[in-house]
C-alpha cells in the first residue's frame, strides 16, 4: 500500500470522512477538498481513503461535529452522517427524501437521481453541477456523489426548491430542516383556486394593510386589478405613495383559505381610453403595444400588478424570479 501526502489550498471546511470513497465519485482536487491543510491519501484497491488532518480550527471543529439531521422536530437515523462538502452538507438521498414528502429513484446504470413531489420534478447526475428542474437546467453549487456505495445529495438545493426551512442547531449539532406551512402553494394550484374573474383579499405582511383585487390574466402568475379606487389607495400606501416593481411579501385570501404570495406593484398594461382586450399602443408602466388589461374603470388605477406564487415562472423567460421567492417564503411564516 503507498501512502501520500498531498496539500490542498481551499477556504471552507471540508468534512472528513472514514472508509472509502470512489475516485469516479470525487477527484481530489482544490475545487472540493476544502481547507488548508494536510491529508493523508491511501491507494486502497482503486479506491482512497482520505484521514483527517492532524489539527483543525474550532470553527471547523464545529462543521466537522454535526452529525444529525431532523425533519419537522424527528431526529432520523440515518445510515451514515452529513458530510460537508463546498460548503454544502451531502446527506443519504434516498433516506432523507422520504422523510420530505417526495418520490427518489436511482438508476446506477445512467447515474441519475429523480426526486419529484407534487409539481416539481428535479433531475440530478452524479458528479454533475447541472440540474434539470421541470425541464429547465439550473446550476448546483456541489454536485451529488457517492460515497461507499451510497447516493449522497445537497440538501440545501433541494430545501430551497421544496420550500424546506434548514438550519443548523451547534449545541445540538443536528441540521434542522421543517416543512413548508400550508400557507405555501405551488403556484400551479394556487392559480387554479385563484381564477380568473376570482376575486381575493390581499394583506401585505409588514403593513398588515389589505385591500381587495379581480384576477384578470397571467399564465403562470396573477394579472390582478384593484376593486375600488379605496383599495388602490390602500395599496400604494404599502409603497408609500409611489408605484414601484419592488416585491413585497403578501397573503392572498380567498374563500377563506390563505396563500403565500409576492407583490410587485408597478401598475402596467392598460389604457382606460381603450376597450378591455382590445390591442393598443402606449401601455401603462412602459409595456407599449398589447392586449390592453384594464378592466376596472373607476378604480384610480391603469393597468394590472403582479401576484407570484410558490414557483411561479417569469413570463418568457420560463424560470422563477428569486426576489419574489425570497418574498413567498417570508408570507409562508405569516401568522394572524
Amino acid at each position: 500500500m503507498k501512502k501520500h501526502w498531498f496539500i490542498f489550498l481551499c477556504t471552507t471546511v471540508f468534512c472528513v470522512v472514514s472508509g472509502s470513497i470512489a475516485i469516479n465519485s470525487i477527484k481530489l482536487n482544490s475545487k472540493n477538498i476544502d481547507n488548508s491543510n494536510y491529508y493523508k491519501v491511501q491507494d486502497i484497491g482503486g479506491s482512497i481513503s482520505i484521514s483527517e488532518p492532524e489539527s483543525n480550527s474550532d470553527e471547523q471543529k464545529e462543521a466537522l461535529s454535526i452529525i444529525h439531521v431532523q425533519v419537522d422536530g424527528e431526529v432520523l437515523q440515518l445510515s451514515r452522517t452529513p458530510v460537508l462538502l463546498g460548503g454544502n452538507y451531502m446527506v443519504p438521498a434516498e433516506e432523507v427524501i422520504a422523510k420530505l414528502d417526495a418520490e427518489f429513484s436511482w438508476d446506477h446504470i445512467s447515474k441519475q437521481i429523480v426526486i419529484s413531489k407534487e409539481d416539481m420534478t428535479m433531475l440530478f447526475t452524479i458528479d454533475s453541477t447541472i440540474v434539470s428542474v421541470n425541464g429547465v437546467s439550473e446550476k448546483v453549487e456541489v454536485a451529488p456523489i457517492i460515497l461507499e456505495q451510497e447516493v449522497l445529495i445537497p440538501i440545501k438545493f433541494i430545501a430551497q426548491k421544496f420550500g424546506i426551512t434548514k438550519h443548523r442547531d451547534d449545541e445540538s449539532k443536528i441540521i434542522i430542516l421543517e416543512k413548508p406551512s400550508q400557507l405555501l402553494l405551488p403556484y400551479t394550484k394556487a392559480l387554479d383556486i385563484f381564477q380568473e374573474g376570482v376575486t381575493a383579499q390581499v394583506t401585505d405582511i409588514d403593513t398588515g394593510i389589505t385591500y381587495y383585487v379581480k384576477r384578470i390574466g397571467g399564465q403562470d402568475f396573477a394579472d390582478v386589478e384593484p376593486l375600488t379606487a379605496e383599495d388602490t389607495e390602500n395599496l400604494l400606501y404599502t409603497y408609500d405613495g409611489e408605484w414601484s416593481w419592488k416585491r413585497r411579501a403578501v397573503i392572498v385570501t380567498i374563500d377563506g383559505m390563505d396563500i403565500a404570495a409576492s407583490m410587485a406593484g408597478m401598475p402596467h398594461s392598460g389604457r382606460e381610453d381603450a376597450p378591455f382586450g382590445a390591442i393598443v399602443d402606449n401601455r401603462s408602466g412602459g409595456t407599449g403595444r398589447g392586449i390592453n388589461l384594464n378592466s376596472i374603470r373607476d378604480n384610480n388605477m391603469n393597468g394590472v400588478v403582479d401576484i407570484y406564487f410558490y414557483n411561479s415562472l417569469v413570463p418568457g423567460l420560463n424560470r422563477v424570479d428569486e426576489r419574489h421567492q425570497h418574498m413567498v417564503m417570508k408570507a409562508a411564516k405569516y401568522k394572524k
